[in-house]
């Protein structure tokens, strides 16, 4: 597989995800490099293997990974938002991922309301 290929290698991705093949996931995913141009897909699809595999902290440092190469992309910190409500344990780790997130401008307040009943954190504060 061309290693640079942003494209193909999503496909393969979600080919081996679809079959249930996770060695050829996470295979795939080891040929992908470092610093490959940022896709929301690809770093979806790794998070979701790592939760696969139960990698908790492995899932947090790829949030904080993908967060930083993409600072904007509202879905993905709404992915990471959802993620330290169930998985994260603590008030102040989540409630510092909404922080970061208002900090780079993205407006996730409708998302907040939508899952708790009122936001831990406002982007007005």
């Amino acid at each position: 597989m061309m290693p640079n290929n942003v494209n193909l290698a999503l496909r393969a991705l979600e080919h081996a995800f679809t079959t249930g093949d996770l060695q050829l996931a996470r295979s795939l995913l080891a040929t992908v490099p470092a610093g490959q141009p940022p896709c929301l897909g690809l770093w979806q699809l790794t998070v979701h293997l790592a939760l696969q595999d139960g990698n908790v902290n492995k899932v947090c440092r790829l949030y904080r990974q993908a967060t930083r190469l993409l600072p904007h992309h509202a879905t993905l910190w709404k992915d990471y938002i959802l993620f330290e409500a169930v998985y994260g344990g603590k008030e102040e780790r989540l409630n510092g991922v909404i922080s970061r997130c208002n900090q780079r401008g993205v407006n996730v307040d409708e998302y907040l309301s939508a899952i708790f009943k009122s936001p831990p954190t406002s982007s007005k504060s």
